[in-house]
């Protein structure tokens, strides 16, 4: 990479880097509401920053980027969130990936983070970095038959609402609208996409979630879940029919001491 094109870090997210995401994570794909929809976060200076690699010869122009967003993992401690890494089609295959993501470590040891983490189907791509799988989702259809249904009362309301916590969370990139779903003893965050009704998140005993699944729910929609986790026994228990197959990993770099921290688990709405 020529010196001309060395990677520029800077607190919040300039607009030349959101042109770049927008058009690379939502115009080309024909999706997208507007990035505050889904980012609300990326306006706020304050624990978020983006590297970026931008066209000498044009003003204002960014050719690749990544955000890295802060995170508390315990007393004191934070770890960076790195997300929306990409680089504009006409200039893949000169390294530009690579040398953002070493921008995004020296931040990451500048700002006495214990770790970065990311989320990737192609783990290959940031193993040479450093960078270690420790877990790994699932993704797929849950099925159940019209007499497995149960009868409950439950309230729904639109996700992206006043509360001021869900509009720091945004909507997922492959969706269009969110719900909550709700009674006294559980809860779920259901989102619309082209392929029917996806649920993001839920809170509650894994009986009482998938209970209020049963009810609420479609005979057929996508879950996004956590390898191991104990709500898929309980899918198997009821006898629904599921097929959920591996997705994306999470990977991580440890920073400094950070070796010594045990991460929690990340939902999927807090991710970048």
């Amino acid at each position: 990479m020529g010196h001309s094109f060395k990677p520029i870090i800077s607190p919040g997210v300039p607009e030349s880097a959101r042109r770049l995401f927008w058009e690379v994570f939502f115009a080309s794909r024909g999706r997208g509401i507007d990035l505050d929809a889904h980012f609300p976060w990326m306006s706020c200076n304050q624990n978020v920053f983006c590297v970026e690699i931008k066209d000498p010869s044009i003003a204002d122009e960014a050719l690749a980027a990544l955000v890295v967003r802060t995170l508390s993992v315990g007393p004191d401690v934070c770890a960076g969130l790195i997300g929306l890494v990409c680089v504009d089609e006409a200039w893949r295959g000169k390294g530009f990936a690579s040398g953002l993501m070493s921008s995004a470590i020296e931040l990451g040891e500048s700002q006495n983070m214990a770790a970065l983490i990311l989320w990737t189907q192609k783990p290959e791509v940031y193993a040479g970095q450093g960078f270690v799988t420790d877990q790994m989702d699932r993704f797929g259809y849950v099925e159940s038959a019209p007499e497995q249904r149960i009868k409950m009362e439950y309230a729904t309301r639109d996700w992206h609402g006043s509360d001021a916590d869900e509009t720091k969370r945004g909507i997922p990139p492959f969706a269009s609208r969110g719900q909550v779903i709700s009674n006294d003893r559980a809860s779920l965050i259901v989102f619309s996409a082209m392929g029917g009704l996806s649920v993001a998140e839920w809170v509650g005993g894994r009986k009482d979630v998938v209970d209020l699944m049963m009810a609420s729910l479609p005979d057929r929609y996508s879950l996004n879940i956590a390898e191991g986790d104990s709500l898929i026994s309980e899918l198997e228990e009821r006898g629904l029919e599921f097929n959920l197959k591996p997705s994306s990993v999470r990977m991580v770099k440890y920073l400094g001491g950070g070796a010594s921290i045990k991460l929690p688990i990340i939902k999927f709405l807090d991710r970048v």
